[in-house]
């Protein structure tokens, strides 16, 4: 299996994950009783050098220069939404205008990674971006991006006008959110229920 995930030129960490679910996986139906062989899984080696997090400093020059381009806001509101939010990627592309429920002042992300419907309170900067993306909508999206690779592409570009290191993907916005938290002292299981972990280890 992890051959056939190299030729597939996945990367370290993604195998070690998906190998490790298998493992898990493979687990629980031997206790089921199934009777299965559980192979060994050699772990991989995964570089260190990865930022984990943008500087506040960072994320202001990244909206400053994302308002910039002529996209009518666009990725400056992508950047600005997952901070404030520390909603995944397929979360945010995947939310449509009747998920805002501006009456009682939440989003609602459907079906979310861990199998749940996550409420979130509306941040108050959020509001401009909510107004702007609601008047320049073309369909029921929030943000119409016709496919992810577009939306990294942006931040690849705004990154390197920034002179940022190019280790930093759009996934290392959610951690920027919630590592500015903990330096602002709020609860764990706050935090928690912001990034809508099950378990307040992964937090």
């Amino acid at each position: 299996i992890t051959k056939a995930l190299k030729a597939e030129g996945k990367a370290n960490g993604t195998i070690n994950r998906i190998t490790s679910s298998l493992r898990t996986l493979f687990t629980e139906l031997k206790q089921l009783g199934h009777k299965l062989y559980i192979p060994d899984y050699k772990h991989q080696k995964e570089s260190q050098g990865r930022p984990d997090f943008y500087t506040e400093k960072e994320i202001a020059n990244l909206l400053r220069i994302a308002a910039r381009r002529d996209d009518h806001m666009l990725l400056h509101d992508s950047i600005l939404f997952a901070y404030k939010t520390g909603c995944r990627q397929a979360e945010q592309l995947g939310l449509c205008l009747e998920h805002v429920d501006l009456g009682n002042k939440q989003f609602i992300f459907l079906d979310t990674k861990n199998g749940d419907d996550h409420y979130l309170p509306i941040h108050k900067d959020l509001y401009p971006v909510l107004e702007r993306r609601l008047n320049l909508a073309i369909d029921d999206r929030v943000f119409p991006w016709d496919n992810a690779d577009q939306l990294r592409t942006g931040l690849r570009q705004v990154q390197t006008v920034a002179g940022m290191q190019s280790g930093k993907l759009w996934h290392t916005i959610r951690h920027s959110t919630a590592t500015h938290l903990v330096s602002r002292g709020v609860e764990l299981r706050k935090i928690m229920g912001v990034l809508n972990h099950r378990n307040v280890n992964t937090t």
